[in-house]
């Protein structure tokens, strides 16, 4: 009876301390993602695509361009990836420089007519851009397996 007592309270302190584990993930996960959009929100609105997008030829003179992926500490990116999270526009990966409104994505809520000129085109926005759907993702190893944080927002402004 005592070794059965014992066997339960022993597996009792594996799945608390496994809870513990996965609470912090999702925590530290949390926090990135939220400090990513904030870092989005405190940049100049004309730059947030060319400044945090996949393309590096369109980055602006001066200041900090940190693209679209981001580093979390304590978390372990998925195999075969380098950074565990992740920002994304209406942009194809084959141009990621290019903002389109015309881009069916459910996740960023696109099609939507991002410069508010009253017509949804495949025309580039991103110079004219006064909405701008933004999805940003944290995808990790844990040590229960691969999990995932999604934070879908829209950001917008005056040009």
């Amino acid at each position: 009876m005592l070794t059965i007592g014992l066997a339960g309270f022993l597996q009792t302190i594996v799945m608390v301390t496994a809870l513990e584990s996965s609470n912090r993930d999702h925590a530290a996960a949390n926090a990135a993602a939220r400090a990513v959009l904030e870092q989005l929100r405190s940049t100049t609105f004309g730059e947030v695509f060319s400044r945090f997008n996949a393309s590096a030829d369109d980055d602006p003179a001066g200041g900090a361009s940190p693209g679209a992926q981001f580093d979390v500490v304590g978390l372990r990116p998925l195999p075969g990836q380098n950074f565990a999270g992740a920002i994304r526009f209406p942009a194809t990966s084959a141009s990621p420089e290019v903002l389109r409104e015309d881009l069916v994505d459910p996740q960023l809520g696109t099609p939507l007519d991002l410069n508010a000129d009253g017509a949804v085109t495949n025309a580039d926005r991103s110079g004219d851009y006064r909405l701008l759907p933004v999805v940003v993702t944290v995808d990790w190893q844990s040590s229960r397996g691969q999990a995932s944080l999604e934070i879908r927002t829209i950001l917008g402004g005056l040009q």
